[in-house]
């Protein structure tokens, strides 16, 4: 889907606890020493085990299990993953091992057992894992064991359909956490980078078929402030897919009002260190914003058009107008950055008439921050989004024109251009594959259109235009200026030169 200008801000962890006071004392300094070898020693015992793999016989898969439960439980995930990939093979020898180990006594057991079955489900293990989920009393191994259900979604119906004929509180309470885990679990798999995802249709899919109750599962993960806030933001993502009549009811509570929502888009711009207060309520107003697409693509356009008219307002105000035709480099403080989150903004407007496929106003934004403003970092996004617009109508040439084009301004996440929906079109186009390579490369990121500003300083005295100079005093003036440009800013350098110096100009920034 489309890109947006605006970016999550990173959660501010909590400031470290300050010590108590007086010293720890010997008995403390001996539990934290002993603590130390354990953690040491199932490190080594790990690593070794690793080093080894390939010198050991194959052993039995429980004798194996019985091997390796201390590296097991080791507090170290490196260890553990180690740990559990080396059972994978005596367990697909012995796929029987699985539904014993669902019934161990000991609760690592029946962990790893969960964990193996989460990995590669075995469908000959299913009744036997649907009997261990409903007679677990740990909530640790219980939850492992309705992540790897939620992997058979014909198990995890089984087990909802038999608890319903029940009348035991405690499994309908197990059942609502079993498919509240797998919820999140499926929405903690469409995460990139631990960020939310692009926006595209049916991105959640798969999700529908394990349960008819799962939408009422996300409306609570959504609305419910104790989950992380990227859950809850593909909460509302995975909503707007099942066009529940009662939808806009059920999110209204999250949407923020349109003008506190707007100066925290400013303050997002501005990037102040913010205080843990300040990380809270910007989460709010991220959440907002993503409720506003949510119900825009559900077809109810409400919210998101009070939104429009509110950073309309904002841009049609005479000191907005002003402030955006401000010319300058980001050293001129202020009133730079003022400009940039005015552009930025013009863009946002467009982003958000895209949510609900009014390509037409979408197009006439972003082309009005490419005709008027061609250095701004909101170029990079505009050309993305004209490209997916262009892909979607059919348009392939001026697809891959602004595609290019977004590249050459900065845009390099390649592996996002494999899976966003709306290049589907293209994909197997051979020039689109070569425009993802080029994004892969990274040759041209954001700071490749400040290329003018390193050199600038270089240059000299009365000069204006490096490439007004001879050939040799450019060479000269590079000379100087190579250690100050990026990779991006030499390929910038040659793109932007003169038909007549761009060969010439290629070769010198190319030579060692």
């Amino acid at each position: 889907m489309s890109r947006s200008c605006c970016r999550p801000a990173s959660a501010a962890s909590p400031g470290s606890r300050s010590a108590r006071s007086g010293g720890v004392g010997r008995g403390g300094i001996r539990r934290l020493a002993a603590a130390a070898l354990v953690l040491l020693g199932a490190w080594a015992g790990g690593r070794a085990a690793v080093a080894c793999e390939t010198a050991l016989p194959l052993r039995d898969a429980d004798a194996e299990l019985r091997r390796r439960l201390p590296e097991l439980a080791s507090p170290w995930q490196p260890v553990r993953a180690a740990a559990l990939a080396a059972l994978r093979a005596p367990v697909d020898a012995e796929p029987a091992a699985l539904v014993a180990w669902l019934a161990d006594p000991q609760p690592l057991v029946r962990r790893v057992a969960a964990e193996l079955l989460r990995a590669k489900p075995d469908p000959a293990a299913a009744a036997a894992l649907r009997a261990a989920f409903l007679r677990e009393e740990l909530p640790g191994v219980a939850e492992a064991l309705a992540v790897a259900l939620g992997r058979q979604p014909r198990e995890l119906a089984a087990v909802a359909e038999a608890v319903s004929r029940r009348n035991d509180p405690r499994q309908r309470d197990r059942v609502d956490r079993l498919l509240r885990a797998v919820a999140c679990d499926a929405l903690t798999e469409r995460m990139r980078d631990g960020r939310v995802p692009g926006f595209y249709d049916g991105q959640f899919a798969a999700l529908w078929p394990l349960h008819p109750r799962f939408p009422e599962e996300l409306r609570r993960i959504a609305i419910d402030d104790g989950y992380h806030i990227v859950l809850r933001e593909l909460a509302v993502m995975a909503l707007h897919e099942t066009r529940r009549p009662t939808l806009e009811a059920d999110l209204a509570g999250l949407i923020q009002p349109e003008l506190r929502e707007l100066e925290a888009m400013q303050q997002e711009f501005r990037a102040r260190g913010p205080n843990l207060l300040e990380v809270y309520e910007h989460r709010k107003f991220e959440l907002s914003r993503y409720v506003r697409f949510a119900l825009a693509k559900a077809g109810r356009t409400g919210p998101i058009l009070r939104m429009i008219r509110c950073m309309e307002g904002h841009l049609a105000e005479s000191s907005s107008r002003r402030d955006i035709e401000f010319r300058g480099d980001r050293d001129s403080g202020y009133w730079y950055w003022r400009a940039e989150f005015l552009r930025g903004l013009l863009f946002e407007t467009g982003y958000y008439y895209q949510q609900f496929d009014d390509y037409a106003s979408a197009e006439r934004c972003y082309d009005e921050v490419l005709a008027r403003f061609p250095e701004s970092y909101a170029c990079e996004n505009s050309h993305y989004n004209l490209a997916c617009i262009c892909a979607i109508q059919g348009r392939r040439d001026e697809a891959l024109d602004h595609l290019r084009e977004a590249i050459r301004a900065g845009f390099s996440d390649h592996r996002w251009l494999q899976e966003d929906g709306d290049f589907a079109p293209l994909r197997a186009d051979p020039e689109f594959q070569q425009l993802v390579q080029q994004a892969a490369l990274g040759l041209a990121d954001d700071a490749g259109r400040d290329w003018i500003r390193r050199l600038r300083r270089h240059l000299p005295a009365g000069c204006e235009s490096f490439f007004a100079l001879p050939p040799e005093q450019q060479e000269a003036v590079y000379l100087r200026a190579r250690a100050d440009l990026s990779l991006a800013q030499r390929q910038r350098l040659v793109d932007d030169a003169p038909a007549e110096q761009r060969e010439r100009l290629k070769r010198l920034t190319e030579a060692r």
